[in-house]
């Protein structure tokens, strides 16, 4: 099975960006924090209906997520899905030739890869399994 869990927005100021698209969404701002592997600061915002907004903003220049504002801009970076497990979706993603990349068995609490934006079309797809309190 495979849902959207999030939708994920790059951002330089996670703080405007929180008020701005809680005024657009009309959702709630939950879960404020910080990764540390990441080097970035990162917020939900639950939306009245369907999955959640996660912005994400770099904490220094050091971020992978620097590179990325550098790149392309603020705007949309990743759309998430949920999944029953990372193995077998690698295995059949693999096996149909797609490439995916940064594959991560515990980013605080997290399992989770990417399909690289060249097999998505131009798309940063995120595959996770949330923590079980998730």
């Amino acid at each position: 099975m495979m849902v959207v869990d999030h939708v994920g927005l790059l951002v330089r100021d996670l703080d405007a960006a929180l008020v701005r698209y809680a005024q657009i969404t009309a959702g709630r701002p939950q879960d404020l924090g910080v990764d540390d592997v990441l080097d970035c600061r990162w917020a939900r915002i639950e939306l009245p209906e369907g999955p959640p907004l996660e912005l994400v903003s770099p904490r220094s220049d050091d971020s992978i997520y620097t590179r990325d504002l550098a790149r392309r801009g603020e705007g949309l970076h990743h759309v998430s899905f949920r999944v029953s497990s990372l193995e077998d979706e690698r295995a059949r993603l693999t096996d149909s030739g797609i490439e995916v990349v940064g594959i991560n068995p515990d980013h605080a609490g997290w399992q989770e890869m990417f399909v690289h934006p060249r097999s998505s079309h131009g798309a940063l797809i995120h595959l996770c399994v949330p923590p079980s309190n998730a």
